[in-house]
């Protein structure tokens, strides 16, 4: 640690990680949903990460090679079809290649069981779309539905001290939303005492064993009390407002006791970013933590600049 860093009581409430880019690994076309890979060495079915890939490219190939045949033989029935794919799936991938026998019952369940099936694959361009429950989003069903990421731009924020910053990007109407804020919920112990993680998640003095953590970029808005020009409400179409009508669960309760009365994490809860005022294009957003937030902090750093 430098003498200058050390001189702010902000450090060690910052990360060092900036700028990380994510970028397509395939064409994506308009309305397209966008998956990033998940780094858990196992999922859900029980494959790693590396062997589904395998099996969904085994899958796909076996998919291609059923579409020329199709081309190939048009006057095919669909009861001739649905027993092709029917002995497809449970006589012939028995006798595939041995180093894919174990994998060929997650194959198997990937392949269509009827000719529309096989067809609805080829149009949605292939068997993720397929099998995700997935479709592609038109023009007007974004405008209608969908909420702008790049509202806000990071920057070298103009509180002392204060790191990087939100600015934004366009003039933004008071009461538009800036930006909408997913939330996961976090409740595995070793990370509820991760003080960088704690810094930029939402929790209370029950919910030690529950917090509320954003995946957007909110996480660059800093607090001001004197310039405020933001506010964080419960977003209105988030299932905290339709199907678990009780928000008063996430604001004073933890997981135990929400548990024990029969509620339930959603894992669709969002919040989102509201402009309080007009925001200028290239002006600093800011949120008010609160008077507790606040009060807490100049102790911290009253404590703080007796070690120095």
């Amino acid at each position: 640690t430098t003498a200058a860093a050390a001189a702010t009581t902000t450090i060690g409430s910052q990360t060092n990680y900036h700028n990380y880019t994510m970028i397509a690994s395939q064409v994506i076309n308009m309305g397209d949903e966008i998956f990033m890979m998940r780094e858990d060495k196992e999922n859900d079915n029980g494959l790693t990460i590396e062997d589904e890939k395998l099996v969904y490219q085994h899958a796909e190939k076996i998919v291609q090679g059923l579409l020329e045949y199709h081309q190939s033989n048009p006057n095919l029935t669909e009861e001739q079809w649905i027993d092709i794919l029917y002995r497809m799936r449970t006589e012939i991938l028995i006798d595939a290649d041995a180093k894919l026998n174990e994998k060929n019952r997650h194959i198997g369940k990937l392949l269509p069981e009827t000719l529309d099936d096989l067809l609805e694959i080829q149009s949605l361009g292939g068997l993720a779309y397929f099998h995700l429950d997935t479709t592609k989003r038109d023009i007007e069903w974004i405008r209608k539905n969908g909420y702008c990421m790049d509202n806000i731009r990071e920057g070298k924020s103009l509180i002392e001290g204060g790191g990087n910053g939100a600015f934004a990007t366009r003039k933004l109407i008071k009461d538009s939303i800036i930006t909408p804020m997913p939330l996961v919920f976090i409740t595995q112990k070793k990370f509820l005492n991760d003080q960088l993680l704690l810094n930029y998640c939402f929790g209370h003095r029950k919910s030690k064993d529950l917090l509320l953590c954003p995946l957007s970029n909110i996480v660059l808005i800093n607090h001001n009390s004197t310039s405020s020009n933001a506010e964080i409400r419960w977003m209105a179409s988030s299932p905290s407002e339709k199907i678990d009508l009780n928000i008063n669960y996430y604001r004073t309760k933890g997981l135990e006791e929400i548990q024990k009365n029969g509620g339930k994490i959603h894992n669709k809860l969002m919040f989102e970013v509201v402009a309080t005022r007009n925001i200028e294009a290239g002006e600093e957003i800011y949120l008010d933590y609160g008077p507790e937030w606040e009060s807490n902090f100049q102790a911290h750093g009253e404590r703080y600049c007796t070690l120095f």
